[in-house]
């Protein structure tokens, strides 16, 4: 035997893979074999030695057809790196036929819708190497895959539970979002996606090779790729909001079609039920932003955004910058800001932690006891912004808690101090046509409806949520004072 047809059955020859339909196969020396009629002819033909090279041909061949059929299917080539799975295949077994409502319950989801009978079930399963995800919701049975793997944290879904996305990993590599059992274009990487409020839209930042983009139902948004660094939420309409970097240190922010001036940090972002968004620019000037209108502030920390409950107007807090003592009192320097517009509550001497907030659709200042006095804990008094004095006096205040024998809770309309109640019921505080503020207090099993702080009506509290009427006295309409403008 020559060195060369050495060389061919211990190099080449182990290296056969055999497709179907060959007449080759691997003898038990690890030589090719054929058939004798096979055998015969060659060696008749060519001699014994180069029979062995020809063999050896064949196979070779067999192998790049193997090899063509692998690229064809798409599926990864023997030389690539094994998944995780197949390194430690132990280490997901847990993810077998598992339940993952334990997990899921952060990212939103939940065992039963709350418009339906029917549960939402969701169950990832791996068949050895392969993941597949079954989802069941609205009555309808989703089943996804195979996958190379399922990033479990992804899992989102809109508020109503009628929709579903996930991120899932393709055999490439190659990372797409499931949307309502859907698969998605395929990029680098992909970030879990996020519902709109009303559950009509849809939106997720994905990875190209040119840098990110915003995949919004299912299109990526013009002129995105290459400029987004942060993807913050998805609105009812449809808009994305997201930040645009325009330098090392400023940023864009983008909604739809409007974008912001240049800024440094955003802060205090919120979204109101999908509808506004509101947050602070922070910059060379720093601005607010409610809804594309943006606001200067000049002055002043802000504390927070808070809407009515309409949704129709926002206000912040400003407190003044100089304040670092674990108790400030907020003598001067506090302001509200209230769409824009500023205002300065009065009667904040010796208050240490007011905030400011939406009753209703009436903005209010609470003025918290000092947590160091005696009457710590007690619940804060109230102060309606940007409302006049009441022309009418309010009702005489002989009310003492029988209890604690402590000062309860007031409301300042203006200049008029309210009676005293053992507390106040946030919702029930409007203006009405008239422009007087209604509102609704407890004392003890009594309830009392107020109008501009004149008691109108005593109701006692019966079992099951029953009331009795005890007074009702007529109120005439009162003419309002102009606010005082800063």
């Amino acid at each position: 035997m020559t060195a060369g047809t050495r060389l061919a059955r211990k190099a080449i020859l182990p290296m056969i893979v055999v497709g179907s339909g060959s007449a080759l196969s691997i003898g038990k020396q690890g030589m090719p074999q054929t058939s004798a009629r096979c055998t015969s002819i060659v060696k008749h033909l060519v001699g014994s030695r180069l029979c062995y090279f020809i063999r050896a041909a064949l196979s070779l061949g067999t192998l790049g057809a193997a090899l063509a059929t692998s690229a064809c299917t798409q599926r990864p080539p023997f030389w690539a790196p094994r998944s995780a799975c197949e390194s430690d295949p132990s280490a997901f077994t847990e993810l077998q036929n598992e339940p993952l409502w334990g997990r899921l319950e952060k990212a939103g989801f939940y065992p039963t819708a709350p418009d339906s009978a029917a549960p939402i079930q969701i169950r990832v399963e791996r068949v050895r190497c392969d993941f597949r995800a079954h989802v069941q919701m609205g009555g309808r049975l989703y089943t996804m895959g195979p996958f190379a793997s399922i990033d479990e944290g992804s899992f989102r879904g809109d508020p109503d539970h009628h929709r579903f996305g996930f991120v899932v990993t393709g055999e490439r590599g190659q990372q797409s979002a499931i949307i309502d059992g859907e698969r998605g274009a395929a990029y680098r990487q992909v970030q879990a996606p996020q519902f709109s409020e009303n559950g009509q839209h849809v939106a997720y930042l994905a990875q190209t090779e040119r840098g990110a983009v915003l995949v919004s139902d299912g299109k990526e948004v013009e002129n995105s790729l290459g400029k987004v660094e942060r993807f913050l939420a998805v609105l009812n309409d449809g808009r994305a909001v997201y930040e645009e970097p325009v330098n090392a240190r400023e940023k864009v922010l983008h909604a739809g079609t409007w974008a912001s001036k240049p800024y440094s940090t955003l802060a205090n972002f919120t979204v109101w039920r999908g509808e506004r968004f509101a947050g602070l620019l922070m910059g060379n000037p720093t601005e607010a932003v409610i809804n594309g209108v943006t606001f200067p502030v000049t002055d002043g920390v802000v504390s927070g955004f808070h809407f009515s409950a309409d949704g129709a107007h926002a206000l912040m807090v400003l407190k003044p910058s100089n304040l670092n003592d674990q108790f400030p009192r907020f003598d001067e320097g506090f302001a509200v800001l209230i769409d824009g517009v500023r205002l300065t509550p009065t009667r904040l001497r010796g208050v240490t932690q007011p905030a400011a907030t939406y009753w209703g659709n009436v903005p209010v200042f609470l003025l918290y006891p000092d947590p160091r006095g005696s009457d710590a804990g007690l619940p804060p008094a109230v102060m309606v912004l940007g409302v006049s004095t009441p022309a009418s006096a309010p009702t005489h205040d002989d009310y003492t808690q029988v209890h604690s024998g402590k000062l309860g809770t007031f409301v300042w309309i203006g200049e008029s101090r309210g009676p005293r109640f053992d507390r106040i019921e946030p919702s029930s505080m409007y203006i009405d046509e008239e422009g007087r503020v209604r509102y609704r207090g407890y004392r003890g099993n009594e309830m009392y409806d107020v109008i501009d702080n004149q008691i109108i009506m005593r109701e006692f509290v019966l079992k099951h949520g029953q009331f009795q009427t005890a007074v009702e006295p007529e109120t005439p309409a009162v003419e309002k004072k102009a606010p005082a403008e800063e």
